[in-house]
């Protein structure tokens, strides 16, 4: 499942319950970080050479993003599970890869 958010990134969610959000607009941990937030109608096309991720599971949102980091071979340079900034698109590949292969919590 596909979902936007706010005009800044999207969310992926697989088969397995693991979610991957993608976000790389003003405020987020990427190139546009610093930006100054626009009303959503003067919003146009956003560009990025990174962006800020964060990963979770299930219903009840149990943040998972270090494990998946793990799983990429990525370092987990934040030591948990929280958002992780200035992911270049080779690393998200990894990440989203990772994310899809984790199991199914049950």
């Amino acid at each position: 499942m596909f979902r936007t958010t706010a005009n800044k990134g999207f969310h992926i969610t697989f088969p397995n319950g693991v979610t991957v959000s993608t976000q790389f607009g003003a405020g987020n941990y990427c190139d546009n970080h610093y930006e100054l937030l626009k009303l959503d109608e003067e919003r146009k096309d956003t560009f990025s050479s990174d962006c800020e991720i964060g990963v979770w599971r299930g219903e009840e949102s149990e943040w998972c993003t270090g494990e998946v980091l793990r799983a990429a071979e990525l370092t987990d340079t934040y030591g948990q599970d929280v958002v992780v900034g200035y992911v270049t698109p080779t690393d998200w590949l990894k990440i989203v890869n990772a994310a899809a292969a984790l199991p199914k919590k049950v």
